[in-house]
């Protein structure tokens, strides 16, 4: 009889790694353009010069995030004139931190938490900017999350005019999310580009690579068209998630009777205790009671 249930140390699953959240797909479909769009502005920081700032705009879940990370990850593979740096500003939402956090990549290490004041770190990142001849590309990923008590404003001033104070150094921004009405006029430079679509328009195209990719499952009459091939795959993908429910269920149930036995061992244990407890209670007062009568003896 075939074996249908997964072993304890087995997994439906043939890379795990691409269930975590910051996981960037090796083949990312559908976005073709907007990365080469997103490149085109990138383009003049790989000759030294400045890039173009732009603002990535869409629903979410359209693969801003991870168009802008492709970008960068390609970047960092072909030159270190020019610096990427990722920050997602759901976390970094200060302009002190954003800018920690620029420092960071720059020197290897954050700056000290304490008696450092703003200006000092940006003198020293554009010191060092200009010391090593480097342009820097920053990320801002839910820059949205800046538009609070203005700090979008005062981190792009200070990025985007840094070259007034420090001649020589170069710097572009990549901001994604709606920053629409958060912005004042130091932002006119900052050029739009939309990540529009979905995962509903291009789902017949992008779930059977997914379901690939991440349940391991094979592909089935692939020349018939793509819908065929979805439903084969769903299916796939629902049996193998029925065995997980099974899986789980049993691993339920073993720790149900696991539990069961701890509660009955710990039980027994406690009544043992509370038996000795009174048995040394008993054994005491019958000995003071021996001492009080050989007392009264040898008094007499």
């Amino acid at each position: 009889m075939k074996r249908s249930l997964l072993m304890w140390d087995e997994t439906l699953f043939r890379d795990p790694e691409v269930f975590e959240i910051d996981y960037v797909p090796e083949q990312f479909n559908h976005r073709d353009t907007q990365i080469r769009e997103l490149a085109f502005q990138v383009r003049p920081g790989l000759r030294g010069g400045r890039p173009l700032n732009t603002i990535c705009r869409g629903l979410p879940g359209t693969g801003k995030t991870t168009s802008v990370r492709k970008v960068f990850a390609e970047i960092e593979e072909v030159t270190q004139k020019l610096v990427p740096i990722y920050i997602n500003c759901q976390i970094d939402n200060t302009k002190f931190a954003v800018f920690s956090q620029i420092y960071r990549r720059i020197f290897g290490h954050l700056p000290p938490a304490s008696g450092v004041s703003f200006k000092q770190l940006l003198d020293a990142i554009a010191r060092a900017l200009q010391r090593e001849e480097q342009v820097l590309l920053v990320g801002l990923d839910d820059a949205n999350y800046l538009l609070y008590e203005n700090e979008i404003n005062h981190v792009l001033y200070s990025l985007l005019r840094s070259h007034e104070a420090y001649p020589g150094v170069r710097i572009g921004v990549v901001a994604i999310g709606d920053l629409q009405g958060g912005l004042d006029r130091v932002a006119d430079g900052l050029g739009a580009l939309d990540v529009a679509g979905g995962p509903v328009a291009d789902a017949d195209h992008v779930l059977p690579h997914r379901l690939v990719a991440e349940l391991g499952v094979e592909r089935r009459d692939a020349r018939h068209g793509g819908r065929r091939d979805v439903a084969d795959l769903a299916q796939a993908a629902q049996r193998g998630l029925g065995q997980v429910a099974v899986v789980l269920l049993d691993r339920l149930e073993q720790r149900n009777h696991v539990l069961a036995a701890l509660a009955d061992a710990t039980h027994r244990f406690v009544h043992e205790c509370q038996v000795q407890l009174r048995h040394g209670q008993c054994s005491s007062t019958t000995e003071d009671t021996e001492n009080t009568e050989r007392k009264k003896k040898f008094q007499q």
